[in-house]
This record gives C-alpha cells, structure tokens and sequence, in this order.
C-alpha cells in the first residue's frame, strides 16, 4: 500500500467549512501516511502568478498551495486551457517528490493538470461526495464541469461514493464502492456543554444556511414552541431570511464558528434538527449523505429530519417527517419519548460511522483493486 496520500481539494484547509477533504486528510496521516493536501489558490492576474508552489505544516498535514485562476462560472471558456497549463507546471513539482502515491480528488477541476503532471505515477482515486453539477448556475458552466468529471470518472483506478443515488455517475466502473461519511471521533471526545445561558430545550441545526433550508418550517416551528430556542448555526447568502427568522425572540443566529470549536455547540443542543426543502423542490438532496446525522447521533440527543433519501433508510436513528405539521408537531414528542437506550442506539450508530473506520474502508478498497 502506498504511503504517500495527494488530496486535490474542493475546499481550501482554513475553510471554516469541515468538509470530507479535511477528515480524509487528518485520518490517513493518523494511520501513518504523509499526506499532502492540495489547494487552489485564486489569483486575478498573470503577474501575481508564480508557478511555484507554497508548502506549509499544520501538524502532521503537508498544506500546498497551487495559484490558478477563478473558474468565473464557466463563463470565460479560455480559463479552463490557462488553468489546466498553469496547474500542470505547479503539479510537476509535487509529483517529482513522489515515487507511486495515492491520489484523491475531491474536485475533477484538477484531472488534467494530474494527467500531464504525474508521469504514470500512482493510483488515481476519484472521491464523488456530491452531484458538482447541481451547483453550476448556467449551462456552459454545468457541460464544462460535466466534462471534467466525466474525464475524471474515466482516467481513475477506483472510484468512492459517498451515496447510492452517485453512482449512476459511473455504473459501468469496474473498481466502485459506497463510502458515505462520518464523525470525527477525536474531535468531538472532549466536547462540552457551553450554550447555557437560554432557558428551555435547544433545538439546533449546525451547517450551511442556504437553499436547502426551509426557513418557513423553522420559523413555523419557533412560532408553535416559544419557550423552545432554536439555534441556527453556519455560513449563509440567506441575511433577509435570517433577520426575519430572528424576530421571533426565541430564535437565534449564532453566525459561523471555528472548525475547532464546532463539537461544543453540537454537545450543547437537546435536539438536532435537519429542516431541508423536498427532494422535488432541490434535487440535489437526493444525493446528500449529510455527515449532520452521525455527528447528532454521537451526541445521543433525538435527531429530527425532513425526509430525503439518506435519513428514509435511517429510521431507528432519526425521526423522519413527511410533513411540516409532522415535524413540528414531533419536536414535543421527540423530547418526552427520549430514553436512555435510544440514546445510545444512536451513538453506537455514530460510532460505527466513525472516520477512522471510512478511511479503513479505502485503504482495504484501494489494496484489494492491486494496482
């Protein structure tokens, strides 16, 4: 088995987003490999470029840096050629350290700057944890990505889903397997209680306020319970929907939080709320495996969805409703039907799902495919 690990990431390192990359990252070094996580860093004109890659530590975690363009929204077609030429003479560097590493994107972007960079070098492992595509906002932008992703699905030795639904993306791949995501353990071992200055239970939601939310259920939710507080915690482009939500003076956004802090505001909730639109209204959530359901679950507390695909299998877990008036009215029920043994059904659940034991599965995948 290979002992050096390349991340091309979707998300740089100090995002205050955890993404997959981050937990990959972090437990692949723990079990011993040198992993160097890959990130672009956006530049606006030719004479900030350097061709010339910036590496740093953060603890055990190489950090390297790779300057290319903004993608614009796929609306300048001339990016993508400047950015694969420029990409390429930075990734030469990396992979001249390298013997025969492990490669893993989390982005296709980086495929043909890899392609013409590793000479043959290493296992190249393409890491699908969402459909990219649902997010492009013009169709050029979306047939680029696509085209992208469909070179990365072709030139890789093995391919992990993080849902069953991804798959269709690659049905004819010899080498494909489900790895959906899960709880960093080690973070979340020393969370505490700090949200205790409100009186009455904590429902809380921690992730990205966008459109996936429902803001009306939660601010119909806050409306049925006022002696509920419902904390909202995450980066959003929602402020009006926000600011009318947090007229109710029950509910409460508390903005972003670091990534080190993070357990302790998921400890301190006594329910964990999932309050998304319906797979018709976003499609996108039929292939979400929101890392939100085992991270409530360690906690043990009741955790409460909408109902999409990921959450309809999971119902020993978490209390899906196929309704707004479901899932307000469970909120109440949830809390006084709560028990010691469903709390720790959830966390045995959670720790069944834990990084350590994703990262396991990937490198029995990758050595059972004897590249």
């Amino acid at each position: 088995m290979k002992k050096s690990v390349l991340i091309f990431s979707l998300l740089n390192w100090e995002s205050k987003l955890l993404h997959r990359e981050h937990m990959l990252a972090k437990y692949f070094s723990k079990k011993g490999f040198d992993v160097y996580y890959i990130q672009k860093e956006n530049i606006r004109s030719f004479n900030q470029l350097k061709l010339k890659p910036n590496i740093y530590k953060d603890n055990d975690i190489n950090i390297v840096s790779v300057q290319a363009f903004p993608y614009f929204k796929g609306k300048i077609k001339s990016i993508y050629n400047i950015n694969d030429y420029i990409i390429k003479k930075q990734l030469k560097e990396i992979f001249y350290l390298f013997k025969d590493p492990l490669i893993i994107l989390e982005s296709p972007y980086w495929i043909k700057g890899i392609e013409e960079s590793r000479d043959n070098k290493g296992i190249i492992c393409y890491d699908i944890s969402d459909d990219l595509s649902q997010f492009a906002t013009n169709e050029k932008w979306k047939k680029q990505l696509l085209s992208y992703e469909r070179e990365t699905i072709n030139r890789s030795d093995i391919l992990f889903v993080t849902a069953e639904k991804l798959k269709e993306k690659a049905k004819n791949h010899p080498n494909l397997y489900l790895v959906e995501n899960g709880v960093d353990l080690d973070e979340f071992k020393n969370a505490k209680k700090i949200l205790k200055d409100y009186d009455g239970p904590i429902c809380g939601f921690i992730g990205g306020i966008f459109e996936w939310i429902d803001f009306d259920l939660i601010d119909k939710a806050a409306k049925r319970y006022p002696n509920y507080n419902f904390v909202l915690i995450g980066p959003t482009d929602r402020p009006n929907k926000l600011e009318y939500l947090c007229k109710n003076s029950n509910v409460y956004y508390l903005g972003e939080k670091d990534k080190k802090e993070i357990g302790n505001y998921y400890a301190s909730f006594d329910i964990g709320l999932i309050p998304f639109v319906s797979e018709e209204s976003y499609p996108r959530l039929k292939t979400v495996n929101s890392n939100k359901v085992f991270q409530y679950c360690y906690f043990g507390y009741p955790v409460l969805s909408t109902s999409f695909t990921q959450v309809r299998g999971l119902k020993d877990f978490v209390s899906v409703c196929e309704s707004k008036e479901e899932f307000i009215n469970k909120i109440e029920i949830c809390l006084k039907e709560n028990n010691m043994d469903l709390e720790n059904k959830r966390k045995s659940y959670a720790m069944e799902n834990s990084w350590e034991n994703k990262v396991e599965q990937m490198i029995a995948f990758v050595k059972n495919i004897g590249v």
